[in-house]
């Protein structure tokens, strides 16, 4: 019985948490948005970051928008720190915090720091 309230739980609290976050399923229709999406469905997630890397701010907001935690974890892996920064200085609340956490305890400061310095220089 108590698996059984433990499983229900996690159901139920991943059910909420979707429906928490409406905004992050805007889809990017560009072509470049769609190869990034097309590479982390196929595991590639070197290209993947190529392609990202080569997509305007806003477009790369909206792609990772559109990604679960698990692929935005593999694809920020390998990004660069200022780029994450800038990302989640950018982009709205949820989608940084869900950046930040997708990072190693090592990175998440340096990023979570930068993030604050290019918040203050925007405003």
């Amino acid at each position: 019985m108590t698996r059984m309230i433990k499983n229900m739980s996690r159901l139920m609290s991943l059910a909420l948490r979707t429906l928490e976050s409406p905004a992050r399923r805007v889809p990017d229709t560009s072509p470049e948005a769609e190869s990034v999406a097309r590479a982390c469905r196929h595991g590639d997630f070197g290209s993947a970051r190529l392609s990202f890397l080569k997509l305007a701010g806003q477009s790369q907001i909206r792609v990772l928008q559109a990604m679960d935690d698990r692929s935005i974890r593999r694809l920020t892996l390998g990004l660069p720190d200022a780029t994450l920064a800038r990302l989640c200085a950018q982009g709205p609340a949820p989608l940084g915090e869900a950046i930040v956490r997708s990072l190693p305890e090592g990175r998440r400061r340096g990023v979570s720091l930068m993030c604050e310095q290019h918040r203050r220089h925007q405003a």
